[in-house]
């Protein structure tokens, strides 16, 4: 993958169509909005609901176990601090191909968010005929995602890593 530093969305592209068998255009590297909220407006009411109901368990639990601030003064005019403070960006990779993950997108999204992450960007693989399933799409809705490409296996890895024209180099 050292062609990956390139930060090239052509060689994105060609090993996308390599290793995963399809072709994209540049153009069709990003999911808009707008197809992420079209997808949460499909779903099945109940499997909406499943997924809100659990990113609310989920945003719940993050938010409960986030750290304070811990100051210590060890003696007369000392003082120390440990301030947590969140990553600017991360990237999260959501398997794909024959099954869909939406589970796997809301507890990585939903725990950056909570955490303060200011952008969360997402990688999935495409099927063959370039779609990724309208769950994960919803998930990412619905979690708040603020990016999400359709390039999946190593090169979506290294792409997170490393940055190209499409997809953003992330802190994480």
């Amino acid at each position: 993958m050292a062609e990956a530093k390139e930060k090239n969305d052509e060689v994105l592209l060609r090993f996308t169509e390599k290793f995963d068998g399809v072709a994209l255009r540049p153009d069709q590297i990003e999911i808009s909005d707008d197809e992420m909220s079209e997808a949460l407006a499909s779903l099945e009411s109940g499997i909406r609901e499943a997924l809100e109901l659990a990113a609310g368990r989920i945003r719940a639990f993050h938010e409960s176990t986030l750290p304070s601030e811990i100051v210590s003064e060890p003696g007369p005019g000392e003082r120390l601090a440990l301030r947590p403070s969140p990553l600017r960006s991360v990237g999260l990779y959501v398997p794909g191909g024959t099954a869909a993950y939406p589970s796997t997108l809301l507890m990585g999204a939903l725990a950056a968010k909570a955490a303060g992450v200011e952008e969360v960007v997402v990688c999935t693989p495409p099927g063959r005929d370039r779609s990724v399933p309208a769950s994960v799409l919803a998930a990412a809705a619905i979690a708040g995602v603020d990016k999400m490409f359709r390039v999946g296996g190593a090169q979506a890895i290294a792409a997170l890593a490393f940055g190209t024209a499409s997809i953003p180099k992330v802190d994480k």
